[in-house]
């Protein structure tokens, strides 16, 4: 009876003349069916019916809307912001896009491994986890440290997470010196130094040393020579550190592109302090991916500018075995 009512009120609408025939509505309703059969009905909507993404809509689930979410903009995609809150439409477990994090208070905008609560890097005299103050390296045990006697060269011990060697040392160091990423104990990694000095002459031991270089002959001194781990880019595009000699230790020397490694000068230091945590190395290594040896600068003296002496990949050993 419905189908036959709604055909008797089309024709009615869109004739212009009565009809010569009088037709009822049961029999209408029957002739209708007789020519098209329910299960062609059926394929018909299937075909002719528009997705609803078409219509621009979403066929999505119930558990799956969106729900409005408070973000932030992330300069630096550690997954904090500091500017002003935004609202996105996210579903469930759905993380923001590029350029946005869902939390807030980044003390360090620009900086990928500065936030609250960040593990940091020890004692670059840099707040990395948002305090107001620099992290304390932890106290050496050296009689419980596993330290791996290797020269980067041939299969790595299984403590060894990655290493960065110089196949060249520039004049500056010997050929194919190395730094080692290792597991001195569980979850506390470190960085062993296997570089050494080009040049023999005696006056390289005096206390300004020999191998930072200098301009216009002017008077160097390698208290200024620092590694770092630095962004995977050219080191021209990267911020430089500055210090100022005598002007004391609690100077900065890491930034949003380089990150305190090793100071330099300390031929006496056999290692040195990276994290506490796998995930904090792994972290470091995947963001700073390359190693750098430079002279910064010394900000009063224009003939002691930043000088990058050599720089490398950092390799990930694929048969590091965690302890």
């Amino acid at each position: 009876m419905g189908l036959g009512l709604v055909v008797v009120m089309g024709l009615a609408q869109g004739c212009s003349k009565e009809p010569e025939e009088t037709v009822s509505g049961d029999d209408m309703s029957t002739s209708l069916m007789d020519m098209v059969e329910t299960e062609d009905l059926g394929q018909v909507a299937e075909e002719d019916m528009m997705p609803l993404e078409d219509m621009g809509g979403s066929q999505t689930e119930p558990d799956m809307a969106c729900v409005d979410t408070t973000v932030y903009e992330d300069e630096d995609g550690d997954g904090y912001g500091n500017g002003d809150a935004q609202m996105l439409c996210l579903r469930s477990g759905e993380e923001p896009p590029e350029g946005y994090g869902l939390s807030q208070g980044d003390c360090s905008e620009g900086d990928p491994l500065a936030y609250p609560d960040a593990e940091g890097v020890c004692n670059d005299n840099v707040d990395d986890d948002c305090d107001g103050e620099d992290e304390a390296c932890p106290a050496s045990q050296p009689d419980e440290m596993s330290v791996p006697a290797w020269d980067c060269t041939g299969d790595a011990p299984e403590n060894v997470y990655a290493w960065a060697r110089f196949d060249d040392g520039m004049g500056y160091f010997k050929d194919n010196g190395c730094f080692v990423f290792f597991e001195g104990k569980k979850d506390i990694f470190y960085v062993q130094r296997n570089v050494e000095r080009a040049s023999s002459d005696s006056s390289c031991d005096t206390i300004n040393g020999c191998t930072c270089p200098s301009l216009n002959g002017w008077p160097s001194y390698d208290r200024r020579m620092y590694a770092f781990t630095r962004l995977d880019v050219d080191a021209s595009e990267c911020e430089e550190v500055s210090i100022r000699d005598h002007g004391g230790e609690d100077q900065p020397v890491s930034n949003g592109c380089r990150k305190y490694l090793y100071q330099m000068h300390h031929y006496d230091i056999p290692y040195s302090y990276v994290a506490s945590s796998f995930e904090g190395v792994r972290q470091r290594i995947e963001l700073f991916s390359k190693v750098e040896i430079a002279c910064v600068e010394d900000a009063p003296h224009a003939n002691l500018p930043y000088q990058t002496l050599v720089e490398t990949d950092i390799v990930l050993n694929p048969d590091f075995q965690k302890k």
